[in-house]
């Protein structure tokens, strides 16, 4: 993520509980403009859908280390 237009990196409680999709309906940053943290819907999003975003193509080591996750439908 960006800042200042420096890149950095930091925990968001909240979009950090967000599920990992390719069709991913959301998109997390932060706005200098607003001096905090953004979510925009990339797509209409239906009431009680849930918000998705991507952490990008990365290996379940990758996952793990930097989001304590892993895919279990990957390799």
């Amino acid at each position: 993520m960006k800042k200042n237009s420096e890149e950095i990196h930091m925990m968001v409680p909240m979009a950090d509980m967000f599920n990992t999709e390719w069709d991913y309906n959301s998109h997390w940053y932060y706005s200098d403009l607003r001096k905090g943290f953004c979510v925009d819907a990339t797509k209409d999003v239906a009431k009680d859908e849930q918000l998705l975003d991507t952490y990008g193509h990365k290996t379940n080591a990758e996952y793990l280390m930097n989001y304590a996750f892993i895919l279990l439908d990957k390799d």
